[in-house]
Formats: C-alpha cells, structure tokens, sequence
C-alpha cells in the first residue's frame, strides 16, 4: 500500500509540476497573440529587432527588397489566432492537469485525460503525414502558395504574399512554387520593377540592380546564376527533411512525456475510485 501511495504521490507531484510548466507557456502564447492585436508600445521594440534581423539576412541581396516594422506586424498578425487558440489549449489543458491532480477530482481528470489522448494522436498522425504520407497535405499547402504567386508584385511589392514569397525565395534559394513560370499569371507578370523580367530578381542567386540579365535571360542549364528552375514548395520539404532526425526526436519526446502525464493521470483516478468503494 505504501508504494502505491508513492507512485500516486510521484505522479501528483509531475503532473502539477509539469502542468505549471504549460501553464506558463500558453499564458505566454495568449498574452502574445493579444499585444499584437493591442499593438501595445512594448510590441515596437520586438518589430524592430525582428526587422533588423530580416534586413540582416538579406543584407548580401542587391535587389530592391525592403522591409518596414508596418509591413512585418501586417503579416505577424494573421499568425495572432495561431497564438491565441495555441495559448488557450495550452492554458486550459494545463489548468484541468493542476486541478485534478491537485484537488483528486476525477471527472476533471477524466477530461484531461481524454483531451491528452487526442492531442498525442493529432500529433503522431501529423508525423507520420509530414515524414510519411505528406501527398495527403499537398494540395492544400501547394495550391495556396501557387494562389500567392498571382499577387505577387516584385521585390518592392508591399503585400503579404509578395513579402511572404521575397522572404522564402531568398531564404531557400528558390523561385516560385514549382519554378520561375508559376509568376506568368501573376498581376504584374513581366515588369516587375518597371523592367521585361522573367523571373523576379529575387530569384537571381546574386541580384544586381545594375544588371538584372539574370532574371531577363535566365541560364536554366547554370543554376550558379539563376534559381529559376528550384521551386520554393520542394526546398521547404527539403529543408524539413534536412531537419528531420532533430524535429523527429524532440516530438517524440514531448509524446512520450504526455503519454507518461496520461498513465500518471489514470493511475490517480484509478485509486479515488478505489478509495470511493472501500478499497486502499
């Protein structure tokens, strides 16, 4: 009986303890989520160190490509909901964990068990469509970045989905969703920049302003000159399989961690209803 009371103990001790811990990172992600929709004075210092560090990263590009702490908040803040409704499931998860296992109440326990269950699923059934069976994703994360290349207005264009794609091709070395032909529909398609371009500059691996014949005549045989023919939607798989084996290990530690709060959670419920019957 003694022993069993410790590991009911032990449990009660982690499960609160690491609870805490998400407690702390979904108010984190909430508060996040609020300030920038409240655009609140301390948010101008985060904009502008991160429009530095954006301007730091394409500080070697030669391109005409600027970037103001305006035009970053505009696309930070369609991730707002992101962080709000991660923060919230964060909160609200972690709240059930503390309560149940602090005060023993077991339908709250029970919710939070559930909740964990779903959650562990959710995530291994995205590893597996990420590093498996990413076809089953594709059509919807290739056709809205196909959908941004038709609003894509140039290295200047002050868009979201101009900015969004000048930030992944210079990151990944790419041009376009598949290639350089993706940008023929687009709305400014061919002059770019006031200039007959058939690619954006951006996609030239050294842009110049004062010759932009990479982009004009591209060499696709050469890609020392131009990206054209490297689509951005193969290099962002392509860097996540370069990150596999790391992004592999740390949720599969996270899972094995919650599976661990899971049977603690059981364990503790497990024994109030013992303790309800007259059983120790």
């Amino acid at each position: 009986m003694g022993s069993n009371n410790c590991v009911s103990n032990c449990g009660r001790v982690l499960l609160v303890t690491l609870n805490i811990l998400f407690l702390i990172i979904g108010f984190v992600l909430l508060l996040l989520g609020i300030l920038v929709f409240a655009y609140t004075p301390a948010l101008d210092y985060v904009l502008a160190a991160a429009t530095s560090a954006f301007e730091g990263s394409i500080s070697g590009q030669a391109t005409d490509v600027t970037f103001t702490a305006d035009r970053l908040l505009s696309i930070i803040q369609l991730f707002a909901y992101i962080l709000i409704g991660l923060g919230a499931f964060f909160f609200i998860m972690a709240l059930l964990g503390i309560i149940g296992a602090c005060c023993k109440v077991k339908c709250v326990l029970i919710v939070y068990i559930i909740l964990m269950v779903l959650l562990i699923v959710a995530q291994i059934a995205l590893m597996v469509i990420i590093f498996s069976e990413r076809q089953v994703i594709e059509p919807s994360m290739k056709q809205p970045m196909l959908d941004m290349t038709m609003k894509y207005t140039g290295s200047t264009g002050e868009n979201g989905e101009t900015i969004t794609l000048n930030f992944l091709m210079i990151s990944l070395s790419c041009c376009g969703v598949n290639n350089y032909e993706d940008f023929n529909s687009s709305i400014e398609s061919g002059s770019w920049v006031n200039k007959d371009l058939k690619t954006p500059l951006v996609c030239c691996v050294t842009p110049n302003k004062s010759d932009d014949s990479c982009a004009k005549h591209p060499d696709y045989k050469n890609a020392e000159l131009n990206n054209a023919e490297k689509g951005c939607y193969q290099a962002l798989w392509d860097y996540i399989d370069d990150e596999s084996d790391l992004a592999i290990g740390i949720s599969s530690a996270i899972i094995i961690l919650q599976a661990i709060l899971v049977l603690f959670a059981i364990y503790i419920v497990y024994k109030e209803s013992k303790t309800e019957v007259g059983f120790s």
